[in-house]
């Protein structure tokens, strides 16, 4: 089961992919998260051209549990995806994703400079491997 994870963020949207397996997560892209006009579109494109069975979104709750503005934008996206799409789309939760994140690429070596340009896809591969293992 191919399964696809997402970081949605506010500048950039981090994205990985599982192995045909479903077992192990891998970062895959980063897009510019500014223009949010064609988002559903190209992840659907993604979705077809990669043959995803099941796409993860990470939900950024509070450390309190309760919800935040920003959890309401990023629900709507993942309403919006299970309209168009005929897979599940389901809601992980991101908290501390991006901490464990710079910890993995800091743990690899990668200097600070150059973690922002992995950070986000690394995120994603997070959220996807914590959904992996719980599924």
């Amino acid at each position: 089961m191919k399964v696809l994870g997402i970081d949605l963020g506010e500048h950039r949207i981090g994205l990985a992919i599982s192995d045909p397996l479903g077992i192990v997560a891998r970062p895959l892209d980063t897009w510019d998260g500014r223009d949010k006009s064609g988002l559903i579109g190209r992840i659907c494109n993604l979705v077809n051209r990669e043959k995803i069975e099941t796409v993860v979104i990470g939900i950024p709750y509070r450390t309190d549990g309760k919800e935040s503005q920003k959890v309401e934008d990023y629900k709507a996206v993942v309403y919006k995806l299970r309209e168009r799409l005929n897979i599940p789309v389901e809601m992980e939760n991101e908290m501390f994703t991006t901490v464990e994140a710079h910890e993995i690429l800091r743990s690899k070596g990668i200097k600070e400079r150059d973690r922002r340009n992995c950070i986000d896809k690394t995120a994603a591969a997070v959220i996807l491997q914590s959904w992996l293992d719980a599924h």
